[in-house]
């Protein structure tokens, strides 16, 4: 609730683009079951990276910056003590609360609060691990340093960052114009993604503000074309074994450099 209060003023200013689009609050969790084997594999795929990541470093307390209808809250509630769910579309926020309720979920707390802001408040304690999932895209490349300058203060020792991200050092800059010229889904380029990452630039502005690089790998290359959810996750692993810097997701782990 003092979030709330804080950042009462904030979001009034503040244009939500998924509300200027068209985008409802539960897009992502429909998205992850929808009768689109492309565009629910797509999603899925990203959990999947996500709980490798879970089972390797273990984290008791995560933040999720832009969290949106909750599909890592709601997927992996079981496996962590405490997570703390922060976005800036409180209609999003609330489909979470709404499922969260349903499911009887109490380790989970959210927040409504514009990420640029997120320097400014510090209020949640700290973390072991920091998770921005089709986030960082969405910000202008000066507020996503300060983002990243704060997330030293909301670290626990050895906490990660990861960062999943479209990778413009593949061939998701054609995907990217073809969805936008040939479905429904809201525009993407320059009206939602507005910071084009890739593998080097990504790496190169974490380690401008005092982090190094501890994991990276891509994935969604062409595991997410298979119509079976099977075949789907399998090559997915596989994409994330390899490591190679052209798939269409970036994911990278990034924690403070000693």
């Amino acid at each position: 609730m003092a979030c709330l209060l804080v950042c009462k003023g904030i979001m009034k200013k503040k244009t939500i683009i998924e509300k200027t689009l068209g985008i409802k609050g539960d897009y992502q969790y429909k998205a992850l079951r929808s009768h689109n084997y492309l565009q629910a594999n797509w999603h899925a795929n990203k959990l999947l990276a996500l709980e490798e990541l879970i089972n390797l470093y273990q984290p008791e307390a995560v933040l999720d910056l832009g969290a949106g209808s909750g599909n890592f809250e709601l997927k992996f509630y079981k496996k962590i003590k405490r997570v703390v769910a922060v976005d800036y579309n409180e209609d999003a926020l609330n489909f979470l609360r709404k499922k969260m309720k349903e499911a009887s979920i109490r380790n989970v707390k959210t927040y409504l609060l514009d990420l640029v802001n997120l320097p400014k408040n510090n209020k949640h304690g700290k973390f072991d691990m920091i998770i921005m999932v089709d986030v960082a895209e969405h910000l202008r490349r000066k507020d996503f340093v300060k983002i990243i300058s704060a997330f030293k203060k909301l670290l626990n020792k050895d906490g990660k960052v990861v960062i999943i991200t479209p990778n413009y050092q593949s061939l998701w800059p054609i995907i990217e114009k073809a969805i936008d010229a040939f479905t429904q889904i809201p525009h993407l380029e320059d009206m939602q993604h507005i910071t084009k990452f890739t593998p080097a630039n990504l790496k190169q502005m974490f380690i401008s503000e005092g982090f190094r690089q501890v994991n990276f790998s891509t994935f969604n290359n062409f595991s997410f074309m298979f119509p079976s959810k099977i075949l789907s996750s399998y090559f997915c692993g596989l994409e994330l074994k390899m490591a190679f810097p052209w798939g269409n997701l970036i994911e990278a782990v990034f924690e403070i450099e000693l």
